[in-house]
């Protein structure tokens, strides 16, 4: 959405509602909720095209409430492309991992990921890591995949509690997203992991830069 025009909307917002007692806000992409009134009613704001639109209502959104016929319209509960991914092939993620990333503060990393089944989605994760400055950590855990793609994990990874986010590609080679100390999401490190064993391919470069007529050697 163009950012100006959600400025606009979030200052007329702001003056419409400056008499009333604001509530805390519950946000669903692309559905925006903002209690008000004590919670007595609802602003239910859709910041996506064909919007932005917005309308007054006594009940949340998302207490149950029907949705409105135009909501319902954009998304409805079922699609083509909801039932064709429904009707996908979920891929069995057990295997051997190369994983990568950056983690601010302590820089980038190299290292495996193995991944054994232990029931219908869900799989036991043992993790090495290897940052630049050649600090290591491993740990173990365990993941769920929900949907067929959505990865969720939990691991102790050396003396800290980690969680997972990633997504499972289609064809099950590759995993993407995020992982971060489980008692503060704020600090963590993206993460991208292929399947050990495929066709040679470059996953990270380290440095990341020379300067120029310099040379140096990197490890495997």
């Amino acid at each position: 959405m163009n950012s100006t025009l959600l400025a606009r909307f979030a200052e007329e917002l702001r003056g419409a509602l400056r008499w009333h007692y604001l509530d805390e806000p519950r946000w669903f992409s692309p559905v925006l909720s903002l209690p008000f009134d004590r919670g007595r009613r609802h602003l239910v704001a859709v910041l996506e095209a064909p919007g932005p639109f917005c309308f007054v209502r006594d009940a949340s959104p998302f207490g149950g409430a029907t949705a409105p016929a135009r909501l319902a319209a954009l998304y409805p509960l079922t699609s083509p492309a909801w039932s064709a991914w429904q009707g996908r092939e979920k891929r069995d993620a057990s295997g051997s991992w190369r994983v990568v990333g950056h983690r601010p503060g302590m820089g980038d990393y190299e290292g495996r990921m193995s991944v054994v089944r232990s029931a219908a989605d869900e799989y036991a994760v043992t993790l090495d890591l290897r940052y630049a400055d050649g600090t290591k950590a491993s740990g173990k855990g365990t993941a769920v995949i929900y949907t067929g793609y959505e990865w969720r994990g939990s691991l102790d990874l050396g003396n800290e509690k980690t969680s997972q986010v990633l997504a499972l590609s289609e064809d099950g080679q590759e995993l993407s997203g995020r992982w971060f100390l489980t008692d503060s999401d704020v600090l963590g490190a993206d993460m991208y992991a292929v399947r050990d064993g495929g066709p040679p391919r470059i996953l990270a470069v380290e440095p990341p830069f020379l300067k120029s007529g310099a040379e140096t050697e990197g490890d495997e």
